[in-house]
């Protein structure tokens, strides 16, 4: 159970397109680095169909986190209206975060974060400019073997704590 005092991080990973995917190895460090940091509670969101990806990430956990996937809209309104901090991929969860004027984190590679940014109060993305390729803008990444996803790849786990320290929000 969540009280008013807890501090919430909704984690939103799913990506609409294959091109906006972080790694879910990746999310679930994260999550657990919040829990141990800031004892957070991580709740993940997304569609019914983000169900799968969700548990997908929790099994990888070291520490217990809520799949909220596939809930109606309004209670993921709700939940973003709760959160103290809401991290996404480059999708409509972090819009709907800047919505509401909530801390927001946004993870871009293949989108242009200069047009598609948050737009609210308290942002950060996180976006490796000298290695993405926003020129590219295609849903699934052109480039093959150790370079495939490599704008994603280079986001790491102490880029989104940095944001996190730098935003004031604890």
């Amino acid at each position: 159970r969540i009280s008013e005092k807890d501090f919430v991080v909704v984690i939103h990973a799913s990506p609409q397109h294959k091109s906006h995917e972080w790694f879910k190895d990746r999310f679930a460090l994260l999550a657990d680095e919040l829990i141990k940091e800031y004892n957070a509670n991580i709740i993940f969101t997304g569609a019914e169909k983000d169900n799968e990806y969700n548990e997908d990430i929790l099994k990888m956990m070291n520490y217990k986190a809520i799949n909220y996937s596939g809930n109606s809209i309004q209670e993921f309104f709700a939940m973003i209206k709760r959160a103290n901090l809401i991290i996404s991929v480059d999708t409509s969860a972090m819009h709907v975060a800047a919505a509401f004027n909530k801390p927001v984190i946004a993870l871009f590679g293949a989108g242009n974060p200069r047009v598609w940014h948050p737009y609210c109060d308290n942002f950060k993305v996180i976006y490796k400019d000298e290695v993405a390729h926003t020129r590219c803008w295609k849903h699934d990444c052109y480039l093959k073997g150790e370079r495939y996803m490599e704008c994603m790849k280079n986001i790491q786990i102490h880029d989104i704590l940095k944001a996190i320290d730098e935003m004031n929000i604890l």
